[in-house]
């Protein structure tokens, strides 16, 4: 999509569609919402009174201007109550008006900044969450489709208006290239977990990294099965013995910040499709499990987000990425394996096979000197049960490190919920004939599992983000998402890029 900054006032710009908002609180009392509504006739007003306009969240009324205006039609979308304004409240704005052009076959169409003099919502990321609720909300994965032209056109152009004050258009212009790029690598991570199993194998995830790293001069490693067996990798192996498509540990580097030794590391689980091995899973669950490399596409995304906003800070992602099937090679239960730094692992459960590949990444991880780690990862079915859909389950060893988490999810809309990770969880975890067992039953897994991935880090602080729930959108949960997260569609979500992106920039102190 085009997407444009013009400086020019509400009632003087010419677009089919023009987007205008106004709050449960004010109405069309103003702003740019009085200035239409005044060279309208009042229109607005009179629909507000009545109440056929509320200014509820994501209420949407078109009308037509009969020429009063140059834009041809106005859009008035709720914003909900001023004291709940936030970031995602734009951002959910921006995605309903989008959606509702597309439905509409309207090619181009313009917004005002939503929300504007807000206090605390500074123009630049007002203008960020309109072009990620637009490029988000317009996402649609059809690779594999063949046009269809009853469809009719699609949106192709987006202006955003702009007051005539250089401070903030300039503010806007950056807010629209931040959020470009941050909807570009989101939807990258999205269109690797939607797309198909036999496409999106570890080799094509190593492909991926490389073609991103090739394009932005990053640093990218691919550790093949030998070099796996070199390392005594022996977890992704383990992992990945029973299938066609070879495991591969994925490297990438990006040097924002050459004169410093401090290096953030991200590491994403690439379980590129879960059959459980030999527990396999029922036939039903089944369905989403090429989802489960969701943690390594949102870190492929993530890297190829800082290194676009050229963030000064060094970034290290790794992708762990193994396919666990059946076969006469496949790993079993009661197997025990050794991982990369030492440690024994009595395998209880052969469908627990997403934190044995993070198990030799983080461990990679802590011996490439990172200062911090997050892991990405689909990794229990525990965590959807503890919070369902609407929140990813995080857990850590660092507070500092989990309350920037935590305030990136505020900003991004990406929520998270911090479970605690006390030491007697660690008991169920205890194998009598090696360091570990990779299952602990049934009570707490989610947070059993990333006991289990503590051990791996040592005393680098360290966070774990399950998103097993958040990560895709099944049809079974298709109803609860578009009320509250109308930017995201059936399918993945490219959770975690956004995310990590936010945490980064806290970490290294970017403004």
């Amino acid at each position: 999509m085009n997407i444009s900054l013009q400086q020019v006032s509400a009632t003087e710009v010419s677009t089919p569609l023009l987007a205008i908002g106004i709050f449960e609180d004010t109405l069309a009392g103003a702003g740019d919402a009085a200035a239409v509504d005044a060279q309208l006739g009042g229109v607005i007003g009179q629909l507000v009174a009545d109440k056929e306009v509320t200014g509820k969240q994501n209420e949407l009324t078109v009308i037509h201007t009969h020429g009063k205006i140059p834009a041809q039609r106005v859009c008035i979308v709720g914003l909900g109550k001023q004291a709940n304004f936030t970031t995602d409240t734009v951002r959910q704005a921006a995605a309903v008006v989008a959606k509702r052009a597309g439905e509409k076959h309207i090619t181009q169409y313009a917004t005002v900044l939503l929300g504007l003099d807000q206090a605390g919502v500074a123009p630049e990321e007002i203008a960020c969450a309109i072009v990620e609720g637009a490029l988000l909300g317009l996402y649609k994965y059809e690779r594999f489709k063949k046009p269809n032209d009853e469809e009719g056109a699609k949106v192709g152009s987006l202006t955003i208006v702009c007051p005539k004050n250089s401070g903030v258009a300039d503010a806007a212009r950056r807010g629209i290239g931040r959020g470009e790029v941050l909807s570009g690598a989101t939807n990258l991570a999205r269109d690797l977990s939607n797309g198909p199993p036999n496409l999106v194998t570890p080799a094509y995830l190593a492909e991926t990294a490389q073609s991103v790293a090739q394009r932005l001069g990053l640093g990218c490693e691919v550790f093949d099965v030998d070099e796996l067996r070199r390392r005594k990798m022996g977890a992704i192996l383990a992992v990945g013995a029973g299938s066609v498509h070879p495991p591969c540990l994925v490297v990438m580097r990006y040097q924002g910040a050459p004169s410093s030794d401090k290096v953030f590391a991200a590491v994403g689980k690439g379980i590129t499709f879960d059959s459980g091995g030999l527990d396999i899973k029922p036939g039903d669950s089944m369905l989403t499990m090429k989802h489960d490399m969701s943690g390594a596409a949102a870190v492929i995304g993530f890297v190829q987000a800082v290194a676009e906003l050229k963030l000064p800070v060094n970034v290290m992602g790794l992708i762990c990425a193994a396919e666990n099937m059946l076969s006469e090679n496949a790993y079993r239960p009661s197997d025990i394996i050794t991982t990369y730094n030492g440690k024994t692992i009595e395998i209880g459960s052969t469908d627990a096979e997403g934190r044995l590949v993070l198990a030799d990444g983080l461990a990679y991880a802590v011996e490439q000197k990172a200062s911090v780690i997050v892991d990405l990862a689909t990794l229990t079915g525990a965590c959807i049960v503890a919070l369902g859909t609407i929140a990813s389950g995080v857990l850590g060893n660092n507070d500092s490190l989990l309350s920037q988490v935590e305030k990136a999810a505020q900003e991004t809309g990406e929520r998270v919920w911090r479970l605690p990770l006390w030491k007697e969880y660690g008991e169920q975890m205890k194998s009598e004939i090696a360091d570990l067992k990779n299952v602990g039953g049934r009570w707490g897994g989610a947070i059993t599992a990333a006991y289990f991935l503590q051990q791996f880090v040592g005393d680098v602080p360290w966070v774990h983000v399950d998103i097993a729930g958040t990560a895709y959108i099944s049809p079974a949960d298709q109803p609860y998402y578009p009320k509250d997260r109308p930017y995201l569609s059936h399918g993945a979500t490219g959770v975690g890029v956004r995310l990590l992106a936010d945490v980064v920039k806290q970490w290294a102190g970017v403004k």
